[in-house]
């Protein structure tokens, strides 16, 4: 633990304990830090160190030191206590169309195995150059595809993505609709500095109904102004609670 400082700013710096560093089982190349802490917030930011000297690679050269690297706080996420297919793993061919029509039906979005974020399936999606999509979860069961969005409690909503095609001009989009109310929920600008061929966690700015709201969430691309196909891996998609730090 002692080669390892993790830092959690919020109203002040805390260099909180660390109880245990290990490599987890199943995946080598992950750490897994453990603090002494009770809980994190929705508004930490987070940032680990690490000098070099206990950490080495499968192939026995020793891990490099880095400073103040942040960390992607990853929060409960809550549509995986619904039926909704979150994951896709369960509903492949309920992916679908959402039917807007004209320049809004120019994309695929097949659900197989060819990239997941986790599991065994993704959307392995591609918008048609200066083309765009509405996108959603259509189950026979209309139910299982909404949420119930608590009045008054803050959210967000995010996803995974794994782009492959760097954007060629302008700038694209993605956004949720939640569907009634019809709500705009901007999840990101894609633009030439854009990572890719990494996965990359993507996420809305915390948002808030007045009254309960219980609806769809439609995924909405916009490759309007890119003069090239953007294609790409959705995987995850989440809603999370915010909760700040009182």
């Amino acid at each position: 633990p002692s080669d390892f400082v993790v830092s959690i700013d919020n109203g002040g710096v805390s260099n909180p304990a660390i109880t245990s560093v290990t490599v987890n089982p199943d995946e080598a190349n992950l750490v897994e830090l453990k603090l002494d802490i009770s809980r994190f917030y929705s508004d930490d930011v987070i940032n680990v160190s690490y000098t070099s000297g206990s950490l080495f690679t499968s192939d026995g050269v020793a891990a490099d030191s880095f400073v103040d690297e942040e960390v992607l706080l990853v929060e409960e996420n809550l549509l995986v206590a619904t039926a909704y297919d979150y994951s896709f793993e369960n509903g492949a061919a309920d992916w679908k169309d959402a039917g807007w029509g004209g320049v809004w039906s120019m994309f695929s979005a097949p659900v197989n195995d060819a990239r997941a974020k986790t599991g065994v399936n993704g959307s392995q999606v591609e918008m048609e150059a200066n083309g765009a999509m509405i996108y959603a979860y259509k189950p026979a069961n209309i139910d299982e595809a909404k949420f119930t969005f608590e009045a008054g409690k803050s959210y967000k909503l995010g996803a995974w993505l794994y782009i492959t095609t760097p954007i060629a001009s302008g700038v694209s989009d993605l956004r949720f609709y939640i569907d009634p109310p019809f709500r705009e929920v901007v999840l990101a600008f894609i633009d030439e500095n854009t990572p890719t061929n990494k996965w990359i966690y993507v996420s809305s700015d915390e948002f808030s109904f007045l009254a309960e709201t219980n609806g769809e969430l439609l995924l909405r691309g916009n490759n309007q102004d890119n003069s090239s196909a953007l294609k790409f891996t959705l995987d995850d998609v989440t809603v999370t609670e915010v909760v700040n730090k009182p």
